[in-house]
């Protein structure tokens, strides 16, 4: 996810949606969804069946036409329809707590089954990917809630588990 100070944001990821979900009332089972905000704020969110397995999310801000391009496995699922420069509050941040950041219920994962982030990586301006080697947000802002915690990753940077308990 990257996002502004103003309450602009473009994601893509994934999500488990219940049979009888008010938000998602036609959705249901595990989705890919891509998420990103207009600038007149106007919401745009789409789905996509999951194939199942590992996956690797991406939301970076393209060099040559400026828009935000959502990946996943590094194909194309989405992309905002112009460049946010300009629109978005300039402090842009990339967003790697999995919504533990914020006191939403779509958090992934269980005190006894936790979601695992392998390691965490960074687009810089110049379109190079880089490890995370720092982690900049406190490890757990709401720990009666919404939890996570970091690990050295095997390949560098860092990991991250995430979970919301109690359900």
């Amino acid at each position: 996810m990257v996002n502004s100070r103003n309450d602009y944001w473009a994601q893509a990821g994934y999500i488990k949606v219940g049979e009888e979900s008010p938000n998602f009332p036609d959705r249901e089972g595990m989705l890919i969804v891509s998420q990103w905000m207009r600038a007149n704020r106007g919401l745009v969110t789409r789905f996509a069946p999951d194939p199942g397995g590992e996956r690797m999310y991406s939301a970076y801000q393209s060099r040559g036409d400026g828009h935000i391009h959502m990946k996943a496995d590094n194909i194309q699922i989405d992309e905002t329809e112009y460049n946010p420069t300009g629109v978005w509050d300039p402090a842009w941040s990339a967003q790697y707590a999995g919504e533990t950041r914020h006191y939403a219920s779509d958090v992934p994962g269980t005190a006894s089954d936790k979601t695992t982030f392998s390691y965490l990586q960074r687009f810089d301006g110049n379109g190079g990917i880089h490890f995370v080697g720092s982690f900049p947000l406190d490890v757990n802002e709401a720990p009666w809630r919404y939890n996570k915690t970091l690990f050295p990753a095997a390949v560098g940077g860092y990991g991250m588990n995430i979970w919301t308990d109690p359900l």
